[in-house]
């Protein structure tokens, strides 16, 4: 499904209406765009930021709230049950979230991160994989804090990145760190085993003394850009979706191929999807 935020504060969705994911009331599929309900929790927020999951969609408003609908068989609306949601509900607000602001949210299949003014990570929904970074396997229906010690200890997070079952951050010293599912190496510390807290991206080869300015998660590999132009990907590559002209899965950071058509390109953008 898709979700569209438009300049005068609305919602609109369209796709597979499964779960209550489009929120605009029922779980019908929707060929052309339908606004979201915007009338119960909703009312009177402005939303500013929004990300579509799996299953679920997730609302930032200006005011640091959160709002999730869809799909809630892990927990993934963050409100405290375990059941689904066709209109949009709040996030619980109390616990780890409590007095904290959110600057920057991000969807996984079955999993939501979020970034708060503080530096702080919360994550909430689905950790088979230890996706929600807490140093467990659990579940968890309301947000929880992404372990800040070991590699993210002292360091400032400027942006957040998820999807499958996987995390993705940049810190402002341009060091990258991930957690979560890792079967295909994308986690990009050179291994195969999943991570319950962040672990750092390897920045040896093609990221040896560049500067990250933007990441991209897919669902099974990771996109990063770098200010001297370099593109850098690693983990599943069976589609070749990492573009280093092989169909070899990484477990590092390789080169994409700039010879070709971004030869004497700049990217301003990037976004990485399933399989490319």
């Amino acid at each position: 499904h898709n979700l569209a935020l438009c300049s005068d504060g609305t919602l609109a969705a369209w796709g597979a209406g499964g779960r209550g994911k489009l929120g605009y009331g029922d779980v019908s599929d929707r060929r052309l765009p339908v606004a979201v309900d915007q009338t119960g929790a909703l009312a009177g927020k402005r939303v500013v930021a929004i990300s579509a999951g799996y299953d679920t969609s997730l609302a930032l408003c200006s005011d640091g709230t959160l709002f999730t609908w869809g799909g809630n068989q892990y927990g993934q609306l963050g409100d405290n049950t375990g059941a689904d949601r066709n209109v949009p509900a709040a996030v619980d607000p109390n616990g780890v979230l409590s007095g904290r602001i959110v600057t920057a949210i991000s969807s996984g299949d079955a999993h939501h991160l979020a970034l708060c003014s503080d530096g702080t990570l919360a994550t909430w929904g689905w950790n088979y994989s230890g996706q929600l970074g807490d140093g467990t396997q659990t579940d968890s229906r309301v947000p929880v804090l992404v372990a800040r010690t070991g590699v993210l200890s002292g360091k400032e997070v400027v942006s957040a990145a998820a999807c499958g079952s996987q995390n993705l951050c940049l810190c402002s010293d341009g060091t990258l760190v991930a957690w979560g599912y890792n079967g295909s190496g994308q986690l990009g510390n050179g291994g195969n085993s999943n991570s319950k807290v962040p672990v750092a991206v390897t920045l040896t080869g093609i990221l040896s003394g560049k500067s990250v300015s933007r990441i991209s998660v897919g669902s099974g590999h990771c996109l990063a850009s770098c200010s001297d132009g370099t593109l850098a990907a690693w983990g599943l590559n069976s589609s070749g979706q990492l573009g280093d002209g092989s169909v070899i899965t990484r477990k590092a950071p390789v080169a994409v191929d700039r010879s070709g058509f971004l030869s004497d390109k700049k990217t301003v953008a990037e976004s990485a999807g399933n399989s490319h």
